[in-house]
Formats: structure tokens, sequence, C-alpha cells
């Protein structure tokens, strides 16, 4: 009876062993298929983004309403000691209400 009980024993932990392994290189299958989708889909937008110019802007916040605008399209009002940031005239105009 021992011998049947480890018999047992051991093919269920050998089967045990074997699934853990199996998916061990399922999940490095899937992440090198992941990987190279990733990096043929990285291809594609640089060869994409070749012909378009690339944009970049800072961020500055709006003083009144704290919505983001870019530096170049930001109104900027300076007095003798500060300089305040406004997304519009609008906002210019409801602050000094």
């Amino acid at each position: 009876m021992g011998f049947l009980f480890k018999l047992i024993l051991f093919t269920l932990l050998f089967a045990f062993v074997v699934y853990v392994f199996k998916m061990i290189a399922r999940l490095a299958y899937n992440v090198r298929a992941t990987i190279t989708d990733v990096n043929k889909l990285k291809a594609v937008m640089q060869t994409a983004a070749k012909g378009r110019p690339q944009v970049s802007a800072e961020m500055v916040r709006c003083r009144a309403c704290g919505s983001f605008v870019a530096t170049k399209e930001a109104v900027v009002v300076s007095s003798s000691q500060r300089k305040e940031i406004f997304c519009s005239h609008e906002c210019v105009q409801r602050q000094a209400v």
C-alpha cells in the first residue's frame, strides 16, 4: 500500500511540475509575441511620423480658470512686480472684476 501511495504522489507531483513549466513556456511565448508586435507598431509609427513636423509646446496654467494653454497662445499681463498668465482675454476681464 505504501508503494502505491508513493507512486501516485510522485505522478501527481510530476504532472504539476510539467503543468507549471508548460504555463511558463506559454507565458514566455506570449511575451515574446507582444514585444515583437510592439516593435512593429513602433516602427510603423516612426515611419508615419517622419512626414509630420514634431510639435512640442510648453504648457502654463491660467490664473483665472485653471485650464492649461500653450505658452505661445497665452495672454500675459505684466505689472511692475509680477506676471500673470491667462488662457484668453475673457479670463483677464473675469479676473479684473
